[in-house]
């Protein structure tokens, strides 16, 4: 089984009573943003190499992916570069399963809640409703082109796009154009800013947002970018509360919050913790634990 998202891909082999009994973390594989198919797949098979030392591959009766990405418009993609790295493994014959990494995330949770709000803001960011343990709801999620607001990949990019028009000198002056110039190791100029940005994939500007959580306490550009990705987030997180209210919850509805940026960008948090209600924030582990109820789910329902 496995959780594969931009930044990471963790792959781990569960027992007949469901206990972990060997881990792989890779680097992230999103063909979106992070990886090529050839990448995934490559990636793919190393991982279940490392998982699968020390055991029978017969013993193996099911493979369960969860995959960002792997809802909708991306699936067939994702599903055929996981085909062929399986293909390159003693698993190319065992029943797979795969679904995106959205219910996984949720159900990392803490308490074992089974509905609620998860806010996903990693190199991606989703907004969803799970109800009973299934995705109900979602808003964004739509790749860094069209959206995932709030994600790393969004900010950094927003970060950089006013850095470049500082240098440019038709934006306004931020303390994160030292910052990334710094980072980049870069002369102060916009050419040079051009030339080290081209070098780097969509998932890798997400470097930059961790600049934001210091800058945040008095720079103003740096403000206005955290606030416009808590708008996104919390018009997301009421979408999906309101999903499930009319569906009969009632009460306070968990908030689980998942990803990098989500975990260490403190002042996104609570700015959009600010702008939410009836709800509580309940802590998570990282997703492989959701993917392992999952895993778990779908072999109860195997004849």
């Amino acid at each position: 089984m496995g959780d594969i998202g931009g930044t990471s891909m963790k792959l781990a082999r569960l027992d007949a009573a469901a206990a972990i009994r060997a881990r792989h973390n890779g680097p992230g594989a999103n063909i979106r943003s992070a990886a090529t198919p050839e990448q995934f797949a490559d990636a793919l098979a190393e991982g279940i190499g490392v998982v699968l030392a020390d055991t029978v591959p017969s013993e193996i009766e099911l493979v369960y992916l969860a995959v960002t990405g792997a809802g909708g418009a991306g699936r067939a993609r994702i599903a055929a570069a996981i085909d062929a790295g399986l293909a390159r493994t003693p698993l190319a014959g065992v029943a797979r399963e795969l679904t995106d990494d959205i219910t996984a995330a949720f159900l990392a949770n803490t308490e074992g809640a089974r509905t609620g709000v998860l806010a996903l803001a990693g190199t991606g960011a989703v907004q969803a409703a799970v109800c009973d343990g299934v995705l109900v709801r979602r808003t964004d999620g739509l790749g860094w082109v069209l959206g995932d607001t709030g994600s790393g990949t969004w900010l950094g990019q927003q970060i950089l796009r006013a850095v470049a028009a500082d240098l440019d000198g038709v934006g306004r002056a931020t303390a994160l154009t030292d910052a990334v110039v710094e980072a980049l190791e870069i002369p102060r100029e916009t050419q040079a800013l051009i030339g080290a940005v081209d070098q780097l994939k969509p998932a890798q500007w997400g470097r930059f947002a961790a600049l934001l959580t210091e800058a945040a306490a008095s720079d103003a550009v740096a403000q206005r970018i955290l606030a416009e990705a808590a708008e996104a987030i919390a018009r997301g997180v009421d979408a999906c509360a309101t999903e499930l209210r009319e569906r009969g919850i009632e009460g306070e509805l968990p908030l689980v919050w998942a990803g990098g940026v989500a975990e260490h960008c403190v002042p996104l948090r609570e700015a959009v913790r600010a702008r939410v209600r009836d709800v509580r924030e309940v802590a998570h582990r990282e997703p492989i634990y959701g993917v392992v109820q999952l895993a778990l789910d779908a072999l109860r329902r195997r004849p």
